[in-house]
């Protein structure tokens, strides 16, 4: 490797990507980071429509790695806002308050649904011992009882995932199914909501202009060592190490280590020579969703004062709207608000189907039936897709995943960082800490290896 040659090399500007490389400057590595898109942040970026600004997913940061925290608060300053606002839950009819609490549902469910609620739930404590079940729905079931379990994770998993909850894995739920536990309704019951946000996630930090505005920061700290516009086109391996990155298909860069953070099946895509066939099979057979955003401008001060509401019911197309001023009032003029619309779906899918004119009369009739938006009230509206959204995490992919994993692990000379390399679920605090892990690994081997 020559002097000029970067002796780190990573692969994508994400989240993952942006913290590995910033760790690896504090770690005193010459490191290169390159990106395909024109811009920072990958799927956490802050969009701008004239005078509102939205994210392209409903990101915060939580306050549960001390690292990240501090290095959020170091690049934003007084702009890093604690946000304490509340979520909702939809179903048939209601807004819900979530996560779930024993004194709302006693006041806006059906006495038949609280029956077979308390009915399912005392047979599971009389029966005892910790839920079992290989699956998301045989856990969530095993810990809620059908009916608790059905409108509060199982139908809104349906739609977020496109699998049966039978076939998904457990870790699709993150801390899901932790917010649902019985310390929370105990929380809840003796302490009041406030304090149980607190302890969930109806309390986080977010960034004054958007979550885009952390990552921004964060790319301008890197300087010149951040190369937008530069996909990666080809990956070099011999005798079962990396020796070399090709860049936009004209240049070959030759770093000591590489840090992938590029979806799982493409980078096996880029091998050159061409990975064994049961590996290329393994990288068909695992999938991502896709999110197709309907971004609405409206002419009103608030919808709601949540962060997020959630949609179950599965005559709806969306799974879940955010309202951008909620997080910070800087997203959105006066007497005005944007509502983000997701709708996680896959190539080929009624929903991925529509036409951009399609799409948004769509969803503007689901929001008008379900939240009472008038057609008078929109200014815009806009349709944003956002690629590789969620890894899906199926009980069939696990084997395949695990292939790919211990195929890309053998190489020396690259590690695999973040929700879309390591195809993994996860949040922005763990990205951090899985770049900030990955560095300390790296820099200890170079300083044993110097010896």
């Amino acid at each position: 490797m020559s002097a000029h040659e970067p002796q780190l090399a990573v692969l994508g500007g994400g989240p993952a990507g942006l913290a590995a490389a910033h760790y690896a400057r504090e770690a005193g590595l010459r490191c290169e980071l390159y990106e395909a898109a024109p811009s920072v942040g990958g799927n956490a970026r802050t969009l701008r429509f004239g005078d509102f600004l939205v994210d392209t997913g409903a990101h915060r940061l939580h306050d549960r790695d001390p690292a990240a925290t501090a290095l959020a608060r170091e690049l934003l300053g007084a702009d890093l806002l604690h946000v304490d606002a509340p979520s909702k839950l939809y179903h048939d009819g209601r807004l819900l308050d979530f996560p779930l609490a024993p004194l709302d549902l006693l006041r806006r469910l059906p006495m038949r649904t609280l029956a077979a609620i308390a009915r399912e739930n005392v047979a599971l404590r009389l029966r005892g011992g910790e839920p079992q079940g290989e699956s998301f729905g045989a856990l969530a079931r095993g810990m809620y009882g059908e009916t608790l379990a059905g409108f509060a994770l199982l139908e809104y998993s349906r739609k977020l995932w496109g699998r049966d909850p039978d076939t998904l894995l457990p870790e699709i739920a993150g801390s899901r199914l932790a917010r649902l536990d019985l310390r929370t309704f105990l929380v809840e019951s003796f302490v009041g909501r406030r304090e149980a946000r607190r302890h969930l996630d109806g309390s986080f930090l977010y960034p004054r202009l958007g979550i885009g505005q952390l990552f921004d920061r964060l790319g301008e700290r890197l300087d010149g060592s951040v190369h937008v516009d530069s996909p990666v086109t080809r990956i070099e391996h011999r005798d079962g190490a990396i020796t070399g990155v090709e860049v936009r298909g004209e240049r070959l860069i030759t770093p000591e280590h590489v840090v992938n953070t590029l979806p799982l099946g493409l980078v096996v895509r880029l091998l050159d020579p061409v990975a064994p066939e049961p590996v290329l099979e393994a990288a068909r057979s695992i999938a991502f969703r896709q999110l197709r955003l309907c971004v609405v401008l409206l002419a009103r001060d608030r919808l709601s004062p949540n962060a997020s509401i959630y949609f179950p019911d599965r005559d709806i197309p969306f799974t879940r709207l955010y309202e951008s001023k909620n997080r910070s009032s800087a997203m959105a003029p006066a007497a005005a608000t944007s509502l983000v619309l997701e709708v996680p779906c896959e190539v080929g899918d009624e929903l991925w189907g529509l036409d951009s004119a399609g799409f948004r009369r769509r969803m503007l009739l689901a929001l008008e039936s379900t939240l009472g938006v008038r057609e008078g009230e929109v200014i815009d509206v806009h349709d944003v897709v956002v690629a590789n959204a969620y890894p899906v995490l199926s009980l069939a992919s696990a084997p395949h995943v695990g292939r790919l994993r211990e195929y890309l692990d053998s190489f020396d000379g690259m590690t695999l960082v973040g929700r879309n390399a390591r195809f993994r679920y996860s949040s922005i605090h763990d990205m951090f800490r899985g770049a900030r892990i990955a560095i300390d690994a790296i820099a200890a081997e170079r300083a044993v290896g110097a010896l």
